[in-house]
């Protein structure tokens, strides 16, 4: 082999070196952040289309290659439901929450993460059940940020505002035109009324059109009519109530505390934060059982408790221009029967009822009217075959 040969294959050979120590870059750093959960206390920052949410949890679990899941879900403390009565025995454990997709309880991200200097970034976009969106946020080992963005339910069949339906009556036949509560309840018993059989149905009207005050304007619905003025039914699923504040003021709730989902036709689930329904600890706690509402709310609890994760079920009602929307008879009736008609049936709880109103000079009258009146309301819930409550609206221009 002559050297002119042994040159001529040494000269690709030092090119193909040459040009693999002239490609030799560092390694694109990788992602090491071990699993982490991140709360509203543990630095989690987390938007929905621009509005912040809270309450949520966010467990980060590193897949490799710079990959990681991210679970996003919710947790709730039921003993927090103490606030709304104190309480020996208060509500405990832990139940699922909403998630922070609407009508998703459990969101969870496979990511692709870009290192930085401070942090590891990440976008991307998704599909779930009700809605689609994009996602981007950044992360490291003592923080995440998560921002959903472009949220937007698939069914955008009542996006819009509504109003609340004003209450209207001919003062004369005192005949109801318009009314911003929707009720039906229709029961094969009847009720007592001051020693006379009624439906049920018109022992509503009757409270309907009774007058809070002496004004005859001021009844329950109108007074309802007055608080709230409209609903918006966003299309990122967030549900938005416009109200007067103190009667006066006007006010709009914050994004992110209701969600709903249309799951099918004339069908609504309503997702409910619920940290926005806590209320302040009471000032005091009567002994009496006729109101320890907690062990009533504790009773209610396990009943509803599924609803947080998944969803207030509602019924829907749309003709042209006007919405109703309205707990419906499988929600409410087994409600009743469980928690109220045992209370209704306790003879204890309604003698201490019956004493109590004895002792007002203004309505002692009524005092031997009460055991009929409420033994006959206990008829009127084992007997009832329909019952509707909610709202009535009418599309806003």
């Amino acid at each position: 082999m002559n050297k002119f040969f042994i040159r001529a294959c040494m000269i690709p050979a030092a090119i193909f070196a040459f040009a693999a120590c002239s490609n030799d870059d560092p390694e694109t750093p990788s992602v090491d952040y071990p699993a982490a959960t991140y709360t509203d206390a543990t630095g989690l920052e987390m938007s929905l289309n621009g509005s912040t949410v809270l309450g949520k949890t966010a467990q980060y679990t590193p897949a490799g290659g710079n990959t990681a899941t991210i679970a996003i879900s919710s947790e709730f403390d039921m003993s927090a439901f103490g606030n709304l009565a104190k309480s020996d025995a208060p509500a405990t454990g832990t139940i699922a929450g909403p998630g922070v997709l609407p009508g998703t309880p459990v969101t969870t991200l496979n990511v692709t993460l870009t290192p930085g200097t401070d942090n590891a970034t990440f976008e991307g976009e998704g599909d779930a059940t009700y809605c689609t969106y994009k996602y981007s946020g950044k992360v490291n080992t003592t923080s995440l940020a998560l921002a959903f963005n472009e949220v937007k339910l698939k069914d955008i069949s009542l996006a819009g505002t509504w109003n609340l339906d004003r209450f209207t009556m001919d003062e004369e036949t005192y005949e109801i035109n318009s009314n911003p509560i929707h009720v039906v309840w229709e029961s094969s018993a009847n009720f007592n009324f001051l020693g006379s059989p009624m439906p049920v149905g018109d022992i509503i009207k009757l409270l309907m059109v009774m007058p809070l005050l002496n004004d005859m304007s001021v009844t329950v619905p109108d007074m309802l009519s007055r608080l709230l003025t409209s609903v918006e039914l966003r299309e990122d699923g967030n549900i938005v109530a416009n109200y007067m504040e103190d009667g006066e003021t006007p006010a709009t709730s914050s994004p992110n505390m209701v969600q709903y989902v249309i799951p099918a036709k004339n069908k609504m689930l309503v997702f409910i934060n619920p940290q926005a329904v806590i209320a302040e600890d009471a000032d005091s706690r009567s002994a009496s059982r006729a109101l320890d509402v907690n062990n009533l709310l504790n009773n209610i609890l396990a009943q509803v408790a599924p609803m947080l994760s998944n969803g207030v079920p509602m019924a829907t009602a749309q003709e042209g221009n006007a919405l109703s929307v309205y707990m419906d008879t499988d929600l409410l009736l087994p409600l009743l029967k469980t928690n109220v008609l045992p209370l209704l049936r306790d003879e204890e709880l309604v003698k201490q009822l019956v004493d109590m109103v004895a002792s007002d000079p203004d309505m002692g009258m009524f005092a031997p009217m009460l055991p009929p009146m409420i033994a006959s309301m206990g008829d009127v819930i084992e007997g009832t075959t329909k019952i509707e409550v909610g709202l009535n609206f009418t599309k806003a221009n």
